[in-house]
């Protein structure tokens, strides 16, 4: 989970379990009411959605209403997303300089500070 706190500071935090969605994952449960509800039920309370920036990435290919049923979900989603690292290696190497998971494979605090900060001003 991402939040800013009055310090300024933006912490990141993690519910178990971790999930990753491939894109058309996010676009089915972006399009598909009953799947949708029943995944947001289940992150009420636990979890939490690991997105990439190939995510990101894959999502400037949607338009119109197939965007918009992205965002929806990723804005009903709420705070309980991550950014996440894309390459594999990145993650190997972080892990054998001792970074634990799920430390390891989460993308840079100083990006994901630039990304929120711009998002919540």
């Amino acid at each position: 989970m991402i939040s800013r706190l009055p310090n300024g500071s933006i912490p990141m935090t993690v519910r178990p379990p971790l999930v990753y969605l491939d894109h058309w994952a996010f676009r089915r449960l972006g399009e598909n009411t009953y799947e949708r509800s029943h995944f947001l039920k289940t992150f009420e309370k636990q979890g939490t959605v690991m997105f990439s920036l190939m995510n990101a990435l894959e999502m400037t290919n949607n338009t119109g209403r197939s965007y918009d049923q992205v965002t929806s979900f990723l804005d009903d989603l709420g705070p309980h997303w991550l950014l996440t690292e894309v390459d594999p290696e990145t993650c190997e190497q972080a892990e054998a300089r001792g970074l634990p998971q799920p430390n390891c494979f989460l993308t840079d605090q100083r990006i994901a500070a630039v990304r929120v900060s711009s998002a919540l001003s």
